[in-house]
C-alpha cells in the first residue's frame, strides 16, 4: 500500500473509532436517562421580605428533585430570581422558555408574579404549578396552572365563619398587607363575615414590615370592635399584635397563617397569647418524624417549614407524573385527572377542575406560648 493508501486508511480509522465511540455512548445515555426532563423555578431568592421564604421552597424542589431514580429519567434543573417583582418573573420565565427549553416550571411565590406568568405558560403550552399562590383569581378551568395551596376563598371563609360562629364576633376591623395575597384574604373574610351579618367597621392597608403601626392602631382604637383580622406577613403582624397588647386592647386577635411563622414569634414575645390564626392541617408529630423531614435536615443543616413541603409537593407531583410516562405538559393534565388525591406528610391534595388544591386547615390559637388547634376543618 501507497502513503496516500496509508493515509486514507488511518483517516477512515480514525472516524469509525470515533462514531463507534459516540454512538456507544449514545447507547449508555438512552439506557441510563431513558428522558431528559428541563424543570425551571421562578421563585424570590433575594430581597428582604420574600427570600426566605423563596429559599425554602427552592429547598424543597432540590430535596424531590435529588429523590429522582436517574436510571430513568435524568432531570436538569434551572431556578431564576423573580425578587418578588412581576416583570422579573416574566423574564424569568421567558427566559427558561427561550434559553433552558423547560417543559415545567415551579412557581411564583406570589398571586401577582403569577399571574404576570400565566399568559406566556398558557400560551407555550408548558406547565406551571405554584407552592403557595392563593389569589381566587388564579382559578380558571383547563389551563396549564396547577397549585398546591389553597385558594385564599378556603382560608377567608374559614376564618370568618370561626370569628362569627364560634367568637361570637360582629364588629370588626381589617388590617392589611397591600399585596395580591392579602387582598384575596381580606375580601374572601369579608365578604362572607358581612354574609352572616357581622359588620367590617373599618378596614386600613399598610405598604410592607416598614410601616409604622402606631396611627393605624390608634385610628382602629377610635370604634368600638370586637375583633380585628390581620391578613399580613410575619413582621408586620408581629408589631400590630405586639401595638396591640401594649395598650391592653380587648379586641380578640384573629391572624392568616403569618402568625405561625418563628420569626412572628420572635417578635412578639408573650403577645402572641390567645392570638387565634388559620394554617394548612398539619400533624407536627408526624411531620418531625417523616422521611422528609429528616432528608431535609441533614441535606440543608436546617428544619424544614411548611414553604419547604410545598417547594417539595410542587416537584414531586410533577416528577411522579413524568415517573408514570407523562412526559409533556397536556399529558400532565390527563395523570392529574387519573388520580383521586396525591397523599404527602401535610395531608392529601385533590385537584379541581381549575387546577385548585382542596386541602385540611386548621384554626389555631396561642396558649402560655403553645400553639393550641381549636379546629380542624
Amino acid at each position: 500500500m501507497n502513503k496516500k493508501g496509508i493515509y486514507y486508511a488511518i483517516i477512515i480509522a480514525v472516524i469509525l473509532i470515533g462514531g463507534f465511540y459516540f454512538w456507544t455512548n449514545n447507547i449508555e445515555d438512552s439506557t441510563n436517562h431513558k428522558h431528559i426532563i428541563r424543570i425551571g423555578a421562578v421563585l424570590p431568592l433575594t430581597g428582604k421580605q420574600l427570600s426566605y421564604p423563596g429559599n425554602r421552597i427552592l429547598n424543597g424542589i432540590k430535596l424531590a428533585i435529588s429523590e429522582v431514580d436517574t436510571s430513568s429519567i435524568k432531570v436538569l434543573f434551572f431556578s431564576e430570581d423573580s425578587k418578588g417583582k412581576t416583570i422579573d418573573a416574566i423574564n424569568a420565565t421567558q427566559k427558561l422558555l427561550d434559553y433552558n427549553k423547560v417543559e415545567f416550571i415551579i412557581g411564583g411565590l406570589l398571586s401577582s408574579t403569577t399571574s404576570a406568568m400565566l399568559p406566556i405558560i398558557n400560551k407555550n403550552k408548558i406547565l406551571l404549578i405554584s407552592p403557595t399562590a392563593s389569589s381566587p383569581d388564579l382559578a380558571i378551568p383547563n389551563d396549564f396552572f396547577f397549585r398546591v395551596w389553597p385558594s385564599d376563598t378556603q382560608d377567608g371563609v374559614l376564618s370568618s365563619n370561626y370569628c362569627y360562629n364560634e367568637l361570637k364576633l360582629r364588629n370588626m376591623a381589617i388590617v392589611y398587607w397591600n399585596n395580591d395575597y392579602t387582598i384575596g384574604l381580606k375580601n374572601s373574610f369579608k365578604d362572607n363575615y358581612e354574609y352572616l351579618n357581622g359588620k367590617i367597621v373599618v378596614e386600613m392597608a399598610y405598604e410592607g414590615s416598614t410601616a409604622d403601626f402606631k396611627p393605624i392602631i390608634s385610628q382602629v382604637n377610635k370604634y368600638h370592635l370586637d375583633g380585628i383580622y390581620l391578613p399580613g406577613i410575619p413582621t408586620s403582624n408581629a408589631q400590630i399584635v405586639k401595638i396591640l397588647k401594649e395598650q391592653n386592647s380587648k379586641l380578640t386577635i384573629f391572624s392568616n397563617l403569618a402568625a405561625q411563622e418563628a420569626i412572628f414569634r420572635n417578635i412578639a414575645g408573650e403577645a402572641i397569647n390567645n392570638v387565634y390564626f388559620t394554617n394548612l392541617k398539619f400533624d407536627k408529630d408526624l411531620f418531625t418524624n417523616s422521611l422528609f423531614y429528616v432528608s431535609y435536615k441533614k441535606k440543608f443543616n436546617e428544619e424544614p417549614d411548611i414553604q419547604s413541603l410545598k417547594g417539595y409537593e410542587s416537584a414531586k407531583i410533577i416528577l411522579d407524573a413524568i415517573s408514570n410516562g407523562y412526559y409533556n405538559p397536556k399529558r400532565f393534565q390527563e395523570y392529574i385527572n387519573s388520580k383521586e388525591y396525591f397523599s404527602f406528610y401535610s395531608d392529601t391534595i385533590r385537584f379541581d377542575i381549575n387546577g385548585d388544591a382542596k386541602v385540611k386547615y386548621s384554626v389555631n390559637k396561642y396558649e402560655l406560648g403553645n400553639i393550641i388547634t381549636v379546629l380542624e376543618k
